[in-house]
Order: structure tokens, then C-alpha cells, then sequence
């Protein structure tokens, strides 16, 4: 599966069409569960996605300076 980078985020809206575009991306690599006891069963086509995230730091940088 390729990268999806959630790129520049500035509201609300911004998230829930990135959060769209996962979805479309997974939806070929999803497994249909059955769902139910006995003959009742159904297939369940829903795809729950959990996100982590942590923060991002732009700018950053570090000098190392090796001694003998």
C-alpha cells in the first residue's frame, strides 16, 4: 500500500478529506467479515482505520561534533 501523506492540514474539513482518501485507497485490501450467529450472517464491508499521531517539528535541525 502506498504512502499517504496527510501534508498541510489547517482545518477540520481538511481531515475528514484526507480521511475520505485513505478509505477509497484501503478499500481494495479490505477482508469481508461475517458478521451474525447461525444463518443470519452477513457480510460487514466497514473498514475502521485507527490514526497515530504525533507532533511534527519543521526547522529542526542538530550539530554533531565528534572529540578524540
Amino acid at each position: 500500500m502506498k504512502l499517504a501523506s496527510l501534508e498541510n492540514t489547517y482545518n477540520a474539513q481538511d481531515i475528514r478529506e484526507w480521511d475520505e482518501r485513505i478509505h477509497k485507497i484501503v478499500e481494495g485490501h479490505k477482508v469481508p467479515e461475517l458478521v451474525g450467529a447461525g444463518s443470519g450472517h452477513k457480510v460487514e464491508n466497514q473498514i475502521k482505520i485507527t490514526y497515530r499521531v504525533e507532533p511534527k517539528f519543521d526547522g529542526l535541525s542538530v550539530e554533531l561534533i565528534y572529540e578524540k
